[in-house]
């Protein structure tokens, strides 16, 4: 039988490439395998117990309130580079992440399979990193798919942007990457440590490459995070930025230079239009604050808000740059008020859930922080992206809390040890078995944090 956590990356796997003219999208197969597992283990009693509380809650109402606007806009329809666009946008931002994060909360508990899934966010970081480099350079020879060589293809033709056709949800989807690079290299032998700063350091390089402000600042909010932190990774992430620091003093690149300036300084025109965007947005949302123009209206109802904003120099609407605005113009405070609830009850969860891991559970304390700082790098990130049009970094992000909700679940229903000797004896049967048959001192706030 299928091992769930082999599952779940072979679907990650599959949400990294566009299937054009495929009649069935492989992902979406995985996505109903992954389902049918699911109940079947549930079936068989194989499953956490199910909860369902503020923060399910929370999804559930956003996903209604959502899918309503949609239908009740008649956007369900609304067809842009593929079929049923806007339907689409509205699954990435809520379905397919919400059903990932129940999935990774109710799944049972297993650090090796925890590890196999971030082995393959790494397999995944080193073909990303890879890909980005030889894009930068021209290398098409190399360059697999083929079609990021395509200019016809996407946007933003020219910088990084890997298999997604976009420079943001490259970055983004690299920064997650790096997340499972920084966790493994705390865990895996010291001659694979050496393996793993390389291909670390060539995340950075095709972070840079994307040449996209957003990207570079969520990189950085994951690394400033961490740093609050007593995780191993710290050492690593102080060397990397030191490096980076070096770079821009005494380095020549065209992007992030001291001598020659940054990409903060340029493209100027992009910021202003950001800002027209925002207003804009804005505009709809506080004219409409209940329940927003609809959802996939802000492309159609555009022209009569930027002359209510008076119409000032502008590039063109080319889509929504700001998910928290986006969501407050089309959804109004119906939508935006569950969606922002939801990350701040998991930031809550995270950081509780880091409070109650015991030190020697060095592994789990990693993938909570790191799962803090994924969610602090993707709220900030999306000020300057629709981050609802691609799947992949959406689900990562819900996954990564959803393991953290399990590892919660995991200490509610167990006892911490009471000496040093019986905590070392229970951190290994449970970091190997997933907390099975440890003894553990009470633990009683299951509905508080969950």
């Amino acid at each position: 039988m299928l091992n769930i956590y082999t599952l779940l990356s072979a679907w990650i796997i599959s949400q990294l490439f566009f299937y054009f003219d495929w009649p069935v999208r492989p992902d979406r197969i995985l996505f109903v395998v992954l389902l049918g597992h699911c109940f079947y283990s549930y079936s068989r009693g194989q499953l956490n117990r199910l909860s369902f509380g503020k923060t399910e809650l929370c999804m559930l109402v956003f996903t209604f309130v959502a899918n309503l606007s949609l239908f009740l806009a008649g956007t369900n329809v609304t067809s842009g580079v593929g079929k049923n666009t806007q339907l689409l946008q509205v699954a990435n931002l809520s379905l397919y992440p919400f059903i990932t994060y129940f999935v990774a909360k109710h799944i049972p508990y297993s650090s090796q399979g925890v590890r196999r899934i971030l082995k393959t966010l790494v397999l995944i970081g080193s073909y990303l990193g890879a890909t980005a480099i030889f894009e930068r350079y021209g290398l098409d020879a190399f360059i697999w798919p083929h079609y990021i060589a395509d200019p016809s293809v996407g946007i933003h033709f020219g910088r990084a942007r890997g298999p997604f056709l976009n420079s943001v949800f490259l970055g983004l989807n690299l920064i997650f990457c790096m997340a499972a690079m920084l966790i493994t290299w705390e865990t895996v032998k010291s001659s694979w440590r050496k393996i793993l700063v390389v291909a670390i350091v060539a995340d950075m390089l095709a972070i840079y490459f994307t040449n996209t402000r957003g990207t570079w600042i969520g990189l950085g909010i994951v690394f400033l995070t961490t740093l609050f932190f007593p995780v191993r990774m710290r050492r690593l992430i102080t060397t990397l930025m030191c490096l980076a620091a070096l770079a821009f003093v005494f380095g020549n690149a065209s992007q992030f230079s001291l001598a020659k300036g940054t990409l903060f300084s340029k493209r100027q025109n992009t910021v202003l239009d950001r800002e027209v965007n925002f207003k804009v947005a804005w505009i709809m949302g506080s004219e409409n604050p209940i329940f927003g123009i609809g959802w996939g209206r802000m492309g159609s109802e555009w022209n009569k808000y930027y002359d209510e904003a008076g119409a000032p120099e502008f590039g063109g609407w080319d889509g929504n740059h700001n998910e928290w605005l986006g969501v407050f113009a089309q959804l109004g405070l119906l939508g935006l008020i569950p969606y922002l609830i939801i990350f701040l009850l998991l930031g809550r969860l995270t950081l509780e859930t880091y409070r109650r891991l015991p030190q020697q559970m060095a592994f789990e304390k990693s993938l909570t922080i790191c799962a803090l700082a994924l969610l602090g790098s993707f709220v900030v990130m999306a000020n300057f992206s629709d981050v609802h049009s691609s799947p992949l970094h959406n689900n990562l992000l819900f996954m990564f809390c959803g393991l953290v909700a399990n590892v919660a679940y995991q200490l509610n229903r167990t006892r911490w040890p009471v000496d040093r000797k019986a905590a070392g004896e229970a951190t290994s049967e449970a970091t190997t078995t997933g907390f099975a048959g440890a003894q553990y001192r009470g633990a009683s706030d299951a509905a508080r944090i969950g």
